[in-house]
């Protein structure tokens, strides 16, 4: 069994959480991944990742995707581009989670906090125009922090376009790039 060390530290086992060339969960049979985004990782050993896809049925309108992993290996899907975008309303669907061959290029943040809650900003499509879209919650139900067109604490309209951080505990910081405004808040 392969194990990483850490000078006095425990090792741990090593998991495979997925595979160029290998299935991808969730996706219909024949779907495998292909290239990987920079993963995040909490305290308890979940993850999150980006992945492109390649395969049957996979063209450059559903090629990539987001996947979240337990401790143990298992991972599911979270969204995967062209299907609809989670808590909005019809006609929104998820855009182009494009992974690029270089880290330098994968510019989308993604963080998995130490409850299990992810956050992300996710790419999505409106009658033909794409904006970032900040979401939060459990991995198999994220919800956007703030939807276009609705009303801001202040009784202003959030904008189209967002981005997101958020520290291991669940507390974030939310910009909202069209109305050039910052938000905190808390899972």
């Amino acid at each position: 069994s392969l194990c990483f060390s850490a000078g006095a530290q425990a090792a741990e086992p090593v998991n495979t959480y997925a595979l160029s060339n290998g299935p991808a969960t969730g996706a219909q049979a024949g779907v495998m991944f292909g290239l990987f985004g920079e993963p995040a990782i909490n305290e308890n050993s979940q993850l999150i990742f980006r992945a492109s896809l390649k395969g049957t049925g996979i063209s450059s309108s559903n090629d990539s995707g987001i996947w979240s992993a337990q401790a143990n290996g298992t991972n599911s899907r979270i969204v995967q581009e062209g299907m609809a975008a989670p808590g909005l309303p019809a006609g929104y669907a998820v855009g182009d989670l494009a992974i690029a061959p270089d880290p330098v290029g994968d510019r989308l943040q993604q963080q998995l906090l130490n409850t299990g809650d992810l956050a992300m900003e996710l790419p999505v499509t409106f009658n033909g125009s794409s904006r970032v879209i900040a979401y939060m919650g459990q991995p198999d139900a994220p919800q956007p922090v703030a939807i276009p067109g609705t009303l801001d604490p202040l009784g202003a309209q959030w904008g189209t376009n967002f981005s997101l951080s958020a520290n291991p505990s669940g507390a974030f910081a939310l910009v909202d790039k069209t109305n050039l405004s910052i938000w905190k808040g808390s899972v």
